[in-house]
């Protein structure tokens, strides 16, 4: 088993907000497809515009999630981090 940080950055309109969490994989594979599915999930159901879009429009268009960044952490980290994001 493998621990991850995962950073979402939301975009609505001009402001730009941060949200992270913790999420554990065998691979990380599998730890990016499941960052990406909680950036599509994040407020709904998310879409893209392109294919070459890296993240997910919400709420109607008006709001733009994406991963921004996926880390692996040691399973001490990870416990503590866990706590408190």
């Amino acid at each position: 088993m493998k621990y991850f940080i995962l950073r979402l950055q939301i975009r609505d309109g001009e402001r730009e907000y941060y949200s992270r969490s913790t999420l554990t994989a065998e691979s990380f594979e599998d730890a990016d497809n499941q960052a990406d599915e909680r950036a599509k999930t994040f407020w709904g159901d998310g879409f893209k515009e392109d294919e070459k879009d890296r993240g997910y429009y919400q709420l109607f268009g008006e709001t733009y999630v994406e991963v921004d960044g996926l880390d692996e952490v040691s399973k001490e980290d990870f416990d503590v981090l866990k706590k408190y994001i």
